[in-house]
């Protein structure tokens, strides 16, 4: 009873407890609705394995220097990391709610630092901002893991590998964290992360399953998300938000940030408070209200409403 969407690209699949809704531009990502009128973007991506900038630096084929690696990196992977960022602009744009998951085949620069350097035993670390994380980090998005366990030393999270197959690895393989969620969005936050792998002991695997025969660990992230038409915060979808809807509709609100537009009633992030705003919030309302539930609040006369009401009877 799942629902499934295959990508551009014949290893690249999503299955969704919820309804995909619509694809991305180039078939990169999918839009689900979580909730009648509450959609994400989720972006699924596997990136080019090969060359593998930390077994080229372990094998001596690049030399110790930031630069040249980081070159190369953008070489395997740039064009890849383009494609979907520019898939996701017109998502970023509306203020959407987007997730970004994937076999980056590519390690973090979050993870790649001076301090992870001079804590490791491997003589080919060094600091190195490797260009696909800090492109979409710098796009606005957040590494989830990193958001939960900031200390890469403490925490390094490594997903490649338990085993190639699980469990044959070589002696001298090179492991790191390869496989991220990255988030994006008002109001969403990652409240826990995990790694899944083997029954093997190892400290990079948080959950062990039985059997697990996969040649990268998993990554589960968990998130507190905000109602889209929810426009004070409070988690409740109410007569409160209705009334900031009406109070900006018709409104334009060029200039403001897709938060600020957000807030004075713009769901659809085009920047203004109009009908297709006014038609979402309704949906909105419904759906977690129940069915009727809009309705049933506009018949409840405001203050103001009843004098008016009263006035007009007068003048029959």
């Amino acid at each position: 009873g799942f629902n499934y969407y295959q990508q551009s690209g014949g290893d690249v699949q999503v299955i969704s407890r919820y309804p995909i809704t619509a694809a991305a531009s180039g078939d990169l990502g999918v839009q689900i609705e979580l909730s009648p009128g509450q959609y994400i973007w989720l972006f699924n991506a596997h990136l080019s394995a090969y060359p593998y900038q930390p077994y080229d630096l372990r094998d001596n084929k690049l030399p110790m220097n930031e630069a040249v690696v980081i070159a190369a990196a953008n070489n395997a992977r740039g064009g890849g990391t383009t494609s979907y960022l520019s898939s996701m602009a017109s998502a970023f744009s509306s203020g959407a709610t987007v997730f970004f998951t994937g076999d980056f085949n590519e390690p973090s620069h979050l993870d790649w630092t001076a301090e992870a350097a001079a804590a490791t035993s491997r003589p080919y670390d060094l600091k190195v901002e490797y260009p696909t994380s800090k492109r979409i980090v710098d796009a606005g998005m957040t590494d989830s893991f990193r958001a939960v366990y900031p200390d890469e030393v403490a925490k390094p999270g490594y997903t490649w590998t338990p085993g190639e197959p699980y469990p044959n690895v070589a002696s001298n393989e090179v492991h790191d964290r390869i496989d991220v969620i990255y988030h994006r969005g008002r109001g969403v936050t990652a409240t826990a992360a995990a790694t899944i792998g083997p029954v093997d002991g190892n400290p990079n695997t948080d959950i062990s399953i039985a059997g697990y025969n996969a040649d990268h660990r998993a990554v589960l992230a968990t998130y507190s998300l905000s109602l889209a038409g929810d426009f004070d915060a409070n988690g409740l979808i109410n007569v409160a938000d209705w009334a900031i809807l009406r109070a900006n509709q018709h409104a334009d609100l060029t200039g403001l940030s897709a938060d600020d537009a957000w807030r004075l009633g713009d769901l659809n992030g085009d920047f203004r408070n109009d009908f297709a705003d006014f038609a979402a919030f309704k949906t909105m309302f419904d759906g977690v209200n129940g069915a009727g539930s809009f309705a049933a609040m506009l018949a409840v006369p405001e203050p103001a409403g009843a004098v008016v009401a009263l006035i007009a009877i007068g003048f029959l």
